[in-house]
């Protein structure tokens, strides 16, 4: 499951067997937007003004444009799963997922083109780091992406040929990008530093 915060205790949240879920209150209370179904969802993005999108398995996409009150389905020119959406700005997006799949919008999602990223190792989150001006992207085996903001110059490698851990999450920060998954470290775009696991204590 994967959540996403909006403004004045608004969240979202997707999962399993077509969660889609909503809450006001700052996490007390969740109301379900999407009738249940044998989907799962992985990923969505809040663009303001009511737009969401979401994203799911074999290349299913979702759109509103009244904040979740009603749905529009798309269905992506991929058959492998998406398992992440963000944006920069209201037009431009980019979605990516298993077997390295990554898709581009520049139109606000009413057309989506299929990027060649390079690889074919599983994808699992993205985020547009405004501050270098460039797109994130975290995978399997270790593997980073990076891509320009018209996501014609991509460029890819591994934190370090010692560690094949996969990571979900990404957070770009002043010092370098943040990536968690089965560990977590710092990418300072030279540097692989993990976080050390604290010691367990001796069994007496």
């Amino acid at each position: 499951m994967r959540v996403r915060v909006a403004a004045d205790g608004v969240a979202w949240a997707v999962g399993e067997m077509g969660a889609l879920l909503q809450s006001t209150d700052y996490g007390q209370k969740w109301e379900r937007r999407r009738p249940e179904q044998d989907t799962a969802w992985n990923d969505l993005a809040l663009l303001g003004d009511g737009q969401i999108w979401v994203v799911g398995e074999f290349g299913q996409m979702l759109h509103s444009t009244d904040n979740g009150q009603t749905w529009t389905e798309h269905q992506a020119d991929v058959e492998s799963s998406l398992m992440a959406i963000a944006f920069r700005d209201p037009l431009n997006g980019l979605a990516v997922g298993l077997e390295g799949v990554v898709l581009s919008t520049q139109d606000g999602g009413q057309t989506w083109q299929t990027i060649d990223s390079g690889v074919a190792v599983h994808l699992f989150d993205v985020v547009w780091d405004a501050a270098r001006g460039h797109w994130i992207v975290a995978g399997d085996q270790g593997l980073w992406l990076n891509a320009d903001a018209s996501v014609t110059d991509i460029r890819h490698g591994q934190l370090d040929s010692r560690d094949m851990s996969w990571h979900t999450r990404a957070l770009p920060t002043a010092e370098g990008t943040w990536f968690a998954g089965a560990n977590v470290g710092l990418w300072t775009g030279e540097q692989w530093r993990p976080v050390s696991n604290p010691t367990t204590p001796p069994a007496e």
